[in-house]
Order: C-alpha cells, then sequence, then structure tokens
C-alpha cells in the first residue's frame, strides 16, 4: 500500500472552483425573482415538493457529518446508523401531525435559529487541508464569498435549488468511495467479513445502561428526540415548509425525506465500512497519518482515488457542499429572525415591502461576513473547538423545550419557561463543563498496525506490541469507571436531560405563578389536539379568530383578533 500523502492538482481545484461557479450561477438565474420578503424567505410559496425534500435532506448532512459520520463506523461500529434510521418515520410522523401545521397555519417565518455557521466552515477546511495539501483559507473565503453571494441575491429559492446541485456532486462523491471498495482485494465480500469479524457491524445492542457510548436504547431515545424538534422547530426547515403551496404538501415532503435519508445515511455508512476494511492493520490514526479521525476519509480518498484527476476535487466539493448548504440556510433564517422578531416586532411593525426586501439582502450580506469572521475565531480556538461544539449542542436543548411548553402546555406562562429554560440550561452547563474536564473516552473497535510495523516504528519511533492493543480497552474501561458517574452519561441523553428538567420546571413553575392571560388564548399557537380542547371549552376561555388574506404571500392566514 502507498502510504505517501498525495496532495490536490490542477484539476482537483478546477473541479472544486466549477461546483462554487454554478452554485453562483443559481443565486443570479433567481435574483429577478426576489422584489418582495415573501419571495426572499420562503420563495413565494412555490417550491416543488422533490426539490425542497432533497434541500432538508442536505441540511442534515453538514460537512462535519460527511466526516464524522465514516470516523464513527471506523472506530465504534454502525450502531448510531441503525438505531438512528430507524427513528426516521416516527419522527417525522411525529413532527407532520403535531409540529408543522402550526407554524404552517400561523404563516410565521421565524422560530430560532443558532449560530455556529464559521465553525462549520473552517471545521471541514482543516480536517482537509492536512490530508489534501488544500490552503484552507482559500477554501474558507471563497466557499464563505459564493454562499452569501447566491443566498444574497437569490434568497430561498437559491437555496433550495443550489442545495439539490451541491446533493448530487456529495452523491457522486460517496459513489466514487464505495465504486473504490469493490475493488479492493476481495471486494464488498471482504469488506463486509473484516467489518464483521472485528464487531463493527452492530445493530442491535440492548444494553440499557445511559453509561455505554452507543447503544441501540441511548442512540432511539436521543435521535428521536432531536429528529422530532430539529423537523419539528427547526428555524431552516420551518422556512423551507412555507416555501410550499399548502400545509398536505409541506407534509408530504416530510415523508418524501424519509426514503432520501434512508438512502444516503446508507451510503455514508458504507463508505465509512471500506474505510475500516482498507485500514483494518494499519491505522491512520496510530502512524500518526492524520490527527483525528475525521481525517480517515479524506486521507482514503487521497489514497486510493489520488491518481485519477479530478476525483479527490470532486470528494473535496462534495464535503464543502455540505457547508454551503448549512451556511445558506442560515443565513436565510437568521435574516427571518432579525426581520419578523426584531425589526417588526420593536421596531417598525409597519415596514413596507420594498424596505424589507433591501434589508433582507443587507443583512444576509452581514451575516455572511460574520460566518467569515466567525472562522478566524474558531481557527484560534485549537482543541476547544471540539468542546465548544459540546456545549453548544448543549445549550440548545432548555429552547426546545420552550417550543414543548409553547405548544403543547396551554397553562404554561412567561415566567414558567423562563425559570424551566434557566434550570435546564444551567444543569446542561453544569454536565457540559464536568464532561470536558473529565474527557471520558469510550472502547473502540480494533485498530491495530500489525500489517504495517516497519512503517509504524519508522513514523513514531516505536516498538509495535500486539498486547498493548488487545489491552487498551480494557486500560480505557478502567479509566473510564474512575470518572464520576454523572460525567460518564452517554452524550446523547444530554439533550433528553435538558428538555425533561426545562419542561417539568417549566410546568410547575407556571402551575405556582398562574396564568393570567387565559382570557386571551390563541388556539392556533397550540399543536392541534390541544386546539381540539381550547376550541371545545373544557378549561380556558378562547378568544375568537377569524381567516385574513394577505397579498403579500398570497394565501389564507390564520389570524387571531383581540376585542
Amino acid at each position: 500500500m502507498d502510504r505517501e500523502n498525495r496532495y490536490f492538482g490542477y484539476f482537483d481545484y478546477a473541479v472544486f472552483t466549477g461546483m462554487l461557479i454554478v452554485s453562483a450561477a443559481v443565486g443570479v438565474y433567481h435574483s429577478g425573482d426576489q422584489k418582495t420578503a415573501s419571495d426572499m424567505l420562503t420563495g413565494s410559496r412555490t417550491m416543488g415538493v422533490i426539490p425542497v425534500a432533497i434541500s432538508i435532506v442536505a441540511s442534515f448532512l453538514s460537512s462535519i457529518s460527511l466526516l464524522g459520520l465514516p470516523s464513527e463506523s471506523y472506530k465504534y461500529g454502525t450502531q448510531l446508523f441503525v438505531a438512528s434510521i430507524i427513528t426516521q418515520p416516527i419522527s417525522v410522523l411525529i413532527a407532520a401531525k403535531y409540529f408543522v401545521p402550526v407554524f404552517y397555519n400561523l404563516g410565521v417565518t421565524s422560530s430560532y435559529e443558532l449560530f455556529y455557521m464559521g465553525v462549520a466552515l473552517y471545521g471541514p477546511a482543516l480536517a482537509l487541508s492536512q490530508v489534501t495539501g488544500m490552503d484552507k483559507w482559500w477554501a474558507v473565503f471563497t466557499t464563505g464569498c459564493v454562499c452569501t453571494f447566491y443566498t444574497t441575491i437569490g434568497g430561498m429559492k437559491a437555496v433550495v435549488w443550489s442545495d439539490v446541485f451541491q446533493s448530487m456532486i456529495l452523491l457522486a462523491a460517496l459513489f466514487a468511495v464505495l465504486i473504490d471498495g469493490y475493488f479492493l482485494p476481495g471486494g464488498w465480500k471482504s469488506v463486509w467479513r473484516d467489518n464483521y469479524q472485528t464487531g463493527r457491524i452492530e445493530a442491535f445492542n440492548l444494553d440499557p445502561g445511559p453509561f455505554v457510548r452507543h447503544t441501540f436504547t441511548t442512540v432511539f431515545i436521543g435521535s428521536l428526540l432531536g429528529h422530532i424538534l430539529h423537523y419539528g422547530t427547526n428555524q431552516s426547515l420551518i422556512q423551507r415548509y412555507l416555501s410550499l403551496p399548502s400545509l398536505k404538501k409541506a407534509k408530504r415532503t416530510l415523508w418524501v425525506v424519509v426514503p432520501l435519508k434512508f438512502f444516503v445515511y446508507g451510503l455514508i455508512a458504507a463508505a465509512g465500512l471500506v474505510v475500516a476494511a482498507k485500514y483494518l492493520y494499519c491505522d491512520p490514526l496510530s502512524t500518526k497519518r492524520i490527527e483525528s479521525a475525521d481525517q480517515i476519509l479524506p486521507l482514503f480518498v487521497m489514497d486510493t482515488l489520488g491518481t485519477f484527476h479530478g476525483v479527490p476535487g470532486l470528494f473535496v466539493t462534495g464535503v464543502f457542499s455540505g457547508s454551503l448548504s448549512v451556511i445558506s440556510a442560515g443565513i436565510n433564517s437568521m435574516t427571518a429572525v432579525l426581520l419578523e422578531d426584531i425589526v417588526k416586532t420593536h421596531f417598525k411593525p409597519e415596514i413596507s415591502e420594498n424596505e424589507s426586501t433591501l434589508f433582507i439582502k443587507i443583512s444576509s450580506l452581514i451575516f455572511g461576513v460574520l460566518t467569515l469572521a466567525g472562522t478566524v475565531i474558531a481557527s484560534r480556538m485549537g482543541n476547544v473547538i471540539q468542546a465548544s461544539s459540546t456545549v453548544f449542542s448543549l445549550l440548545g436543548s432548555p429552547i426546545a423545550g420552550v417550543f414543548i411548553l409553547g405548544l403543547f402546555f396551554p397553562s404554561a406562562n412567561e415566567k414558567g419557561a423562563l425559570i424551566g429554560a434557566s434550570t435546564g440550561f444551567l444543569l446542561n452547563l453544569w454536565l457540559g463543563i464536568g464532561t470536558y474536564i473529565y474527557q471520558p473516552t469510550y472502547p473502540t473497535k480494533l485498530l491495530t498496525v500489525e500489517g504495517c510495523v516497519e512503517f509504524y516504528e519508522r513514523r513514531t519511533g516505536l516498538l509495535f506490541n500486539y498486547t498493548q492493543v488487545v489491552n487498551r480497552n480494557v486500560e480505557i474501561l478502567n479509566e473510564l469507571y474512575e470518572i464520576p458517574p454523572f460525567y460518564r452519561i452517554s452524550y446523547l441523553y444530554f439533550s433528553v436531560i435538558g428538555i425533561l428538567v426545562t419542561v417539568v420546571v417549566g410546568v410547575i413553575s407556571s402551575s405556582y405563578f398562574g396564568n393570567s392571560h387565559l382570557e386571551a388564548i390563541n388556539p392556533l399557537v397550540f399543536a392541534p389536539f390541544i386546539q381540539k380542547r381550547l376550541k371545545n371549552g373544557k378549561k380556558y376561555e378562547v378568544i375568537k379568530y377569524k381567516q385574513l388574506k394577505t397579498e403579500d404571500d398570497n394565501c389564507t392566514n390564520s389570524m387571531s383578533t383581540l376585542k
């Protein structure tokens, strides 16, 4: 096996640049249609089911996922994929029935969005540059500028259709990896056999303990809750639902997403197995060829496909396509939040269409610049990037808990929600800081260098000892048991804990303070089954509401009118 690293060539840069040019062209093509705020934020509600479904799938496949999930298969096996995929139809069913109708019927274009696009752009650039030799700052700057350009001038239509184009590139890159797996010694049968024998093919580990990193139970519960809230409350997805002409089509889009995600996630899991088979007896982490497991898929591409001009460029283009999808959706979503929740609510409720459109374009440009600035900050964080990512994900669960309070608990009030969210935030912060301090390490699947002992000893200056390889997981477990149990909880339970604490404390606190606005409850802000309960007048006095037709979005929105 050739273990000398290969680097990007002219054809690879040409492929990458071509993707950026086409993405920018999509924005130019749709720029003439963006005349109103509705055009910019929801595509005038004229989008089709298939392109929006593909765009939603693309929003899940960030570049971090594309690099991290194959490394997950390599180090820990397929348990995460299997249980996560099973939760897809269940989470879609719940989101389509209880969450989507609320936001769609209200016609609102904002829920919330977390601003983390700088790290999402810099992370893959750093990983890829170390393996391919590609200049990370060139990649960051060009990608960020092009994404800001087509999002600013093309709005939601440009975001969706560029996602479709970039998804095709992503699929081509994954197929290139899988085709190469077919030509490994022994082909796919050997790939499957090697992964099965090393325990990487894992589907139903039914260990109920919360202290195991991945079991079927932990992945199922954590993924189910995470997917429900992502499908039901994520800002960028809500705008995609509102880009469709009817609630029926919005729900249909979610069901189209399920088989698409099955397909794409299956490809990514398979790519991870191919990588594991390739480096089964010569672990590149141990030989110091890579610094992080996230770099193993790019290394594989350069090792096996590096001699084919343009193929490494295709792969890197596919990875950065994931970044473009996240960033473009984030820019569009943050602009919607700024306009709807800040400007219209607190400063200028009667803002005109022309002013709104101009504001959206200027805000999109500013958020694009801030994204690039965020990459500079991320580059100075070093190893703290992983820690900040973990803490950042922990802080999202109290917000999700507030959504649950608002949608399913009519008795919840502002004070109760604030106390609940604060309690969930503090508990999650405590958990996150403690986990970062103790840094729990979990056993991995077999990682050995017995197939390249001389190379290993030459690169590291260490003598190979197979006994140390076998006993390493025993040492890891002994170290893990010394950590206090609270800080050994699987990370997939972090969000569950935060949400449960927020909801429970929020409900109890709301009951203590009482509801002072029972006479002015609009049933449309609750989940459908709660709406029926309110309309039947079983507990609360509900204000009357009527249908108002708005000219800007050409659809009928239900608006409450106070008497």
